[in-house]
């Protein structure tokens, strides 16, 4: 454990953005994590895609006045007059393939990243959180091997904490994110399929945990189904839409198809005693989710029966309504995450492996729907509502998986405070 002394400034860089809301529960979590087991003094300081968005997220915290908030966008030290002394460059920035433009952006950011954290005499550097060991952004593996580079170079901790894997499709990509994972001190993943991708082809150290989400800090209140409002959360998201990065119309609507279909039964079934409260943790995901809506109104529930939360912004938004719901039907994973964590039973339409991953190794197989068998929905609901401990955490559960997530934060701890000694000796 680190000594009660110690005082450390720690920095921390992921993909959170205004849109993902997952992400956002991820960091929330992780700080949250960090704050209640340091036995010291701790300043953060968190790089960013949105540093208003992140902000708002985490202003009703207790710590949020330790914590600063930078920009990813703001990094590259340029004023307004200088954008306009070199309109002339960037007119000609602008003739160069879009691809090559992104890798010199980040290339630039990455390298200002670098000064400015480095200039604030940053003890340590936090990965954390997400499915950023990827390459479905081109640019991605750049950022994380340039920032994990510079930290390691200057004998500086790199960790990399509740990661997720995949996809990883290109050579260059799978060649970045190995260097990366390289320069870190350690690597916690949160699920096995990560950590046994990247001991077979990397062969590095890998230690799992949980998920970062399954330790958001709430209340967690397991109500009998019956005391719960009859209001059903649903989170919708538009796999294979034009909204989505690989697509096929077709698929598509089957997909809405068979979710308004085994969601219309279910209403019938309850002979309509229930409302639907559809919630979004991704912000890309409203259309979709109003077209799912649109199908529900043409089978015939009513709109009163309906709800539609587009003005959810923040994690802890979603987890209050949550916890006023009867149980959640998710797509997403975080979506999903956080309603377990509220105490809800929950039924996830697996849309790719890491949801799967993550779901079995907290035990819940269970709740489990896989895409191409979303006609059977409505028998899963009616499962749910006979079973509906075999879709839920239990209270020794969440309290197991949260007990590893802090004693993966203590060791991250422990490791930069001792480094951050030895650095000043």
């Amino acid at each position: 454990m680190n000594d009660s002394s110690t005082s450390l400034k720690l920095t921390i860089f992921g993909s959170y953005n205004q849109s993902s809301i997952g992400d956002k529960a991820i960091l929330v979590s992780l700080l949250e994590l960090l704050f209640s087991e340091a036995k010291g003094s701790i300043k953060v300081e968190v790089i960013c895609f949105d540093q208003k968005a992140i902000k708002n997220e985490i202003k009703d915290f207790s710590w949020s006045n330790d914590v600063s908030v930078i920009s990813l966008a703001n990094i590259s030290g340029l004023t307004n007059d200088d954008h306009r002394k070199h309109s002339s460059i960037k007119q000609i920035y602008f003739l160069i393939p879009r691809q090559l433009r992104t890798w010199i952006q980040t290339i630039w950011y990455g390298s200002k990243i670098i000064m400015t954290n480095l200039r604030s005499n940053s003890n340590g550097l936090i990965i954390g959180g997400g499915n950023l060991l990827m390459d479905m952004y081109p640019s991605w593996p750049l950022r994380l091997y340039l920032i994990s580079r510079q930290f390691s170079q200057k004998k500086l901790p790199v960790i990399f904490a509740g990661v997720g894997a995949f996809p990883i499709n290109t050579k260059i990509g799978k060649r970045l994110i190995e260097k990366s994972v390289r320069n870190a001190t350690l690597v916690f993943v949160r699920d096995k399929k990560t950590q046994e991708y990247l001991i077979n082809n990397f062969n590095i150290t890998v230690k799992s945990h949980p998920d970062f989400a399954l330790s958001f800090p709430i209340q967690t209140k397991h109500n009998s189904m019956p005391e719960r409002q009859l209001r059903i959360a649903v989170n919708f998201a538009p796999i294979y839409s034009k909204w989505w990065p690989y697509q096929d119309q077709e698929r598509y609507y089957k997909f809405i198809e068979d979710f308004a279909r085994g969601l219309f039964e279910f209403f019938a079934s309850v002979e309509g005693k229930i409302t639907f409260w559809f919630y979004d943790s991704n912000l890309s995901d409203q259309p979709g989710t109003e077209e799912l809506i649109a199908s529900l109104l043409n089978l015939g529930i009513p709109k009163q029966n309906i709800s539609h939360s587009t003005d959810i912004v923040t994690s802890i938004e979603i987890v209050q309504g949550l916890q006023h719901s009867r149980f959640a039907i998710v797509t997403r994973l975080h979506a999903g995450l956080l309603a377990l964590r509220a105490g809800l039973p929950t039924i996830t339409i697996v849309y790719q492996p890491k949801v799967k991953d993550v779901l079995h190794n907290i035990g819940l197989k269970k709740g489990i729907v896989e895409i191409d068998e979303m006609s059977t929905l409505y028998s899963r609901i009616d499962e749910l509502e006979e079973n509906s401990e075999d879709y839920r955490l239990s209270i020794d559960q969440i309290n197991a998986l949260d007990k590893e997530n802090r004693q993966v934060i203590s060791d991250i701890l422990w490791l930069i405070s001792d480094r951050s000694k030895t650095n000043n000796n």
